[in-house]
């Protein structure tokens, strides 16, 4: 199993999310990746990655999980949040790794950093 890891934006059309108020305005919710293999976009919103990340639960099958731990564990991302998924279409596993942050007057929020993809 060859496991492929990449910038978050490189498949993430939003890769910030925060409480804070910008020029009036909320910053976005959502986010959609695109799998690489078969162009199938999947949504995602932002409590997904700011409260669903903290839990550090995989849904994926052990095998697939026990890949993408080993790489996280060699490549400093072992023990960090994540989220992680199969493609509905194409059943490509994937996990994005998050990190939380917290800021002054109560903001917060939650940055996609890097994606980690299973070729079969």
């Amino acid at each position: 199993m060859a496991v492929n890891a990449i910038p978050a934006d490189a498949r993430f059309d939003n890769v910030a999310f925060s409480s804070e108020i910008d020029d009036g305005t909320a910053l976005p919710i959502y986010a959609t990746y695109t799998c690489p293999r078969c162009s199938e976009r999947i949504s995602f919103r932002k409590a997904h990655f700011e409260s669903r990340s903290l839990r550090k639960f995989s849904n994926l099958p052990a095998s697939q999980q026990a890949a993408i731990d080993q790489w996280a564990a060699q490549n400093g991302h072992s023990g960090e949040a994540f989220l992680d998924w199969l493609c509905p279409r194409c059943a490509l596993a994937a996990r994005v790794y998050v990190q939380h942050w917290a800021g002054g007057r109560a903001d917060a929020g939650a940055n996609l950093k890097v994606v980690v993809e299973l070729d079969a």
